[in-house]
């Protein structure tokens, strides 16, 4: 067996170049390590580089988030804003319609109680004539007894009332002063 090992040593390959113990020319050999010495030193530098800037790129991160959740939470107040906006519009233009079906009842002697229970929906506020008719029909005790239940001294002369005399009316224009209060 030891004959086969020292034949396996002998038969390996000689390196390329000559035999194992091979010397290289001195330039060439200082050539090497000046180029593998600069290759250290790049080295050092782009570890020392790293290290500067590994921190910076963790606050960047850090800052990117920060942003972004920012950012998410200034949409989601903006979304519940125009929420809030949308809601509020339709509120007020269903008051303004309320305010509108009451006013023309009140014009035609219709109870504004009444109004209350109404679907303002199937109302339409763009043809006042059609809606004052339709509203009209909500008061027919009120014109079979020749009166107005509004007023009923002015037998039915308030379905042509103005806007200033139907604040006058329900506001107390032209009342007079109270002993109450010194007036």
């Amino acid at each position: 067996m030891a004959d086969e090992l020292n034949q396996t040593t002998q038969e390996t390959p000689e390196t390329p170049g000559g035999d194992e113990g091979e010397t290289f020319d001195a330039a060439y050999v200082t050539k090497l390590r000046q180029e593998a010495a600069s290759w250290r030193s790049k080295l050092r530098d782009a570890e020392g580089k790293l290290k500067d800037l590994t921190p910076k790129a963790e606050e960047f991160e850090k800052l990117t988030e920060a942003q972004k959740s920012a950012e998410q939470k200034l949409s989601e107040q903006l979304a519940k804003m125009q929420a809030e906006l949308d809601r509020r519009t339709v509120e007020s233009e269903a008051s303004a319609k309320r305010a509108a079906v009451l006013k023309m009842a009140i014009k035609v002697g219709a109870d504004p109680d009444v109004v209350e229970l109404l679907d303002l929906s199937r109302l339409d506020l763009t043809d006042e004539e059609t809606t004052m008719a339709t509203l009209a029909k909500l008061a027919p005790a009120a014109r079979a007894a020749g009166g107005n239940t509004a007023n009923p001294g002015r037998n039915g002369a308030n379905a042509k009332e103005t806007d200033g005399e139907l604040k006058d009316r329900f506001f107390g224009g032209g009342r007079s002063s109270s002993k109450i209060f010194g007036g």
